[in-house]
């Protein structure tokens, strides 16, 4: 098939300049046979896929179009009721022929306009995943953006719970300077519970307590239409595409120190592709009427009950953190923040501890620890090892040289644990670290290096304090025999007399 070009000037060079076959094949380097061909032709020919051709599902329209009118079907679907009818057909052709007879029509969205001050939407987003300890963890982004000004605060997040979800958003008022009059939210978890679609919505409780105790009145999107919260839904892919993609994060800490520089020489400082002007230059305007925030702020928490082991421990998100060993048995209370772990027997605190996002970590307080080993001495024992490598970094390699040189390491172990418990943790923490320097790894060099630094510090008077030293220093003294001096006393009694 040749050019609709060529065809006409075929044609031009027939009938207005008069040549031959022959002559125009020459001149157009064709063969005169297919001159003649196309010389006789009065339009230039279309092609035989070109031309409209009845299709075959044609004649089974009426039961496709029934199909679709009475479910929406999918076309792996409809292709599998049409061959339980007995319609033969490929899923190439039924998909054309559905595009034709039923082309989906993308639904109307209204562009919304909010006042100063009058809406504020967040949302979650993920971004990968990044290592908390040694335990992998998906990264997620919470993004919050006032409505008016498109001022933007985010924040990266090891898991998307309660604590998380509203700390995140108190953060980002006290970043804006003041509350919004609305909070617009999906229908998470940490915010609904239950949202039928036309029915009420059940809100979280401790989403609608923060909501009362910011001013706020809590707004959640229709179900399945993400249109209405558009603003932070952009504001969200924004990150991802312009800041996430092509970096790499080595901590939680670090990604967000890098998101907060990014946010304030970035993305608040760049002219708003909508408004036209600079997010921050509007927040000057929207900020003089957000509701003023609140003297005490929230207390963003997850609170739940854990039950104590018999090692002294509460199992909570895959870690064990130790108590009292008193409280075996009991049930407490557990306060989760987003850097913290609060535990409460009733209303008074046992124990608090830094959260791990790691996982099957033990978390242990040293006095939890040594109230345990205080009670069972065979436990003590057993676990005088891992205890002495706790004790300071430059334990394990102490304890190797140690091994290499003496043939009762158990005895040095012993001595060395029972003077971190007489002249103090800090303190023997540097004469290991001074005996590992000059490959001195005994307990007598330890002792001596500790009793030194102890004549050489200024003298303190008060209350003499001895230590239980771990139970090294439990000596038992038999009761002296008083009777020779009895026998003593009477015969110088009777030579005086």
């Amino acid at each position: 098939m040749i050019s609709r070009e060529l065809f006409w000037e075929i044609v031009r060079l027939h009938k207005v300049e008069k040549l031959c076959s022959t002559q125009i094949g020459a001149k157009l380097a064709m063969a005169p046979r297919s001159v003649r061909r196309f010389m006789r032709l009065s339009d230039y020919p279309v092609k035989a896929a070109e031309r409209e051709r009845p299709c075959l599902l044609e004649q089974h329209a009426t039961r496709i179009r029934s199909l679709l009118d009475s479910f929406a079907y999918t076309v792996s679907q409809l292709h599998a009721r049409l061959a339980e009818d007995g319609i033969s057909c490929s899923y190439r052709s039924l998909a054309r022929y559905v595009k034709t007879i039923h082309p989906k029509q993308p639904p109307a969205v209204m562009k919304l306009c909010f006042e100063p001050s009058e809406a504020a939407e967040v949302d979650f987003g993920s971004c990968g995943m990044i290592y908390c300890g040694q335990t992998q963890r998906r990264l997620s982004v919470c993004a919050v953006v006032l409505c008016h000004s498109r001022m933007l605060y985010a924040e990266f997040i090891p898991c998307e719970r309660l604590e998380h979800f509203l700390a995140c958003q108190q953060n980002a008022l006290h970043y804006f300077g003041g509350s919004p009059r609305r909070m617009i939210v999906d229908n998470c978890r940490c915010a609904v519970l239950r949202h039928p679609g036309a029915g009420e919505v059940s809100y979280n409780p401790a989403f609608l307590d923060f909501c009362g105790h910011y001013g706020m009145k809590p707004t959640a999107c229709s179900p399945r239409h993400p249109q209405s919260k558009g603003i932070v839904e952009r504001a969200v892919g924004y990150i991802k595409h312009h800041f996430v993609d092509g970096r790499t994060f080595v901590s939680l800490d670090q990604a967000n120190a890098a998101l907060r520089v990014w946010l304030d020489e970035v993305a608040n400082v760049r002219s708003h592709g909508t408004t036209e002007q600079r997010p921050c230059d509007m927040l000057a305007e929207e900020r003089l009427r957000l509701l003023p925030l609140a003297a005490e702020p929230y207390e963003c928490v997850r609170i739940d009950s854990r039950t104590v082991d018999r090692f002294g421990r509460i199992h909570f998100d895959q870690n064990d953190y130790s108590v009292p060993h008193r409280l075996v048995g009991s049930i407490l209370t557990v306060k989760a923040y987003p850097h913290k772990v609060a535990i409460y027997n009733g209303d008074m605190l046992v124990a608090t501890h830094p959260r791990s996002y790691d996982r099957r970590q033990e978390i242990i307080m040293s006095e939890h620890h040594e109230d345990v080993m205080k009670r069972t001495k065979a436990a003590r024992l057993q676990n005088l090892r891992s205890d002495f490598l706790r004790l300071a970094p430059a334990a394990a390699d102490f304890l190797r040289q140690l091994e290499e040189t003496t043939l009762d390491a158990t005895a040095h172990l012993t001595r060395i644990t029972a003077l971190g418990e007489i002249y103090g943790r800090e303190a023997l923490k540097k004469a290991l670290d001074t005996a590992l320097h000059f490959q001195v790894c005994k307990a007598e060099y330890i002792e001596h290096i500790l009793s030194t630094a102890s004549r050489q510090q200024p003298e303190q008077r008060g209350v003499l304090h001895v230590p239980n030293a771990n139970g090294q220093l439990d000596l038992r003294v038999p009761t002296p025999d008083l009777s020779r001096f009895k026998t003593i006393k009477t015969t110088e009694r009777n030579n005086h007399g």
